[in-house]
């Protein structure tokens, strides 16, 4: 809608783009090929998606759909896939980029950002629905809001920049600009840390090495008694896969001793409000954690295999696994 111009407001996007390429570079023959299709569900142009995602060196999601990012995460073309979308209320770009290795998709990067949200006070109200919406069609998901066109090419030029400069290099990028009503922009980054994945069933669970550090410093900080707490994370149940974004530390009524520990309740239910509510209703509970004292080794008690199966029961309810963490 940004650079369709008179009869272009009538015309496929895909369409709009492409011409906006060929005219921008001024070439003879159009550089700017559209294939106008959903990519999730392409039909006929099926082959012809296949064929350019497989012969892409990058591929840049400006979906603003987590379900097209994830989509194109699982693809098998071999090129490093990048993100780039604004917040709901258009007042922040974020930028996913995955590593040219792919050793991290835009999956694992979509945790880490959310964890990033979740756990950052600047960007407590990043994916809050935006004030002033409007329907623009009947159905029942079609809302939009305005946002001026000045904030449209601020934002843009930001994470274009970063866009350019981080397929310039290796590494994995996740970044957000954010702009306030004066004009200024605040910068929030994390470095993306890798990630390891773990088989269970025909569910694959992730978690990154950057929450193992957290969980093993709310570990030490307690020796030698035990702690633990609750685990959030990131669920797809149509791709039976979860994320694990956070571990809270032990409630303020726990009791933890050398040889045992008992989770309380205090906060807790406000914590997973607040978590899911940062982050847009994406990050939910997803089980729990605890440690065990030194050389006590990682397997479970006889009371976690017992707290294990009442998690299960909980959790089937939704058509999930039960997920607990042991730290030793």
């Amino acid at each position: 809608r940004h650079t369709g111009r008179g009869p272009a407001i009538t015309k496929r996007k895909a369409d709009v783009v492409a011409r906006a390429i060929s005219d921008t570079l001024d070439s003879p023959e159009p550089i700017g090929r559209a294939i106008a299709a959903n990519v999730m569900t392409a039909g006929d142009a099926r082959e012809e998606i296949d064929q350019a995602l497989a012969n892409a060196d990058l591929v840049i999601d400006a979906t603003a759909s987590v379900l097209a990012a994830r989509y194109l995460a699982d693809h098998a073309a071999k090129a490093r896939r990048a993100s780039v979308f604004f917040n709901p209320a258009g007042e922040s770009a974020v930028l996913l980029a995955e590593p040219a290795d792919r050793s991290l998709t835009l999956r694992d990067l979509e945790a880490q950002y959310l964890g990033m949200v979740a756990r950052e006070e600047g960007l407590s109200g990043h994916l809050a629905a935006p004030d002033g919406t409007y329907a623009y069609t009947g159905a029942c998901r079609a809302i939009t809001n305005q946002i001026p066109q000045s904030r449209i090419m601020t934002l843009s030029g930001l994470v274009s920049y970063g866009l350019g400069a981080a397929v310039d290099h290796d590494a994995a990028v996740i970044r957000v600009w954010s702009m306030s009503g004066a004009g200024a922009v605040t910068v929030y980054e994390i470095e993306p840390a890798p990630a390891q994945t773990f088989q269970a069933g025909s569910w694959r669970v992730s978690i990154d090495h950057a929450l193992l550090d957290r969980i093993a410093a709310l570990r030490n900080a307690r020796l030698p008694d035990e702690t633990g707490g609750v685990l959030t994370g990131l669920v797809d149940i149509p791709a039976q896969s979860i994320h694990l974004v956070d571990a809270a530390p032990a409630p303020a009524d726990s009791v933890g001793t050398a040889g045992g520990f008992v989770r309380g309740s205090a906060g807790v239910q406000d914590y997973l409000n607040d978590v899911l509510q940062r982050t847009g209703g994406q990050v939910r509970y997803v089980g729990e954690w605890h440690s065990h004292p030194p050389r006590a080794g990682t397997r479970p008690s006889p009371t976690d295999l017992i707290q294990i199966d009442w998690l299960a029961t909980l959790f089937d309810m939704d058509t999930l696994p039960a997920l607990m963490l042991i730290a030793g």
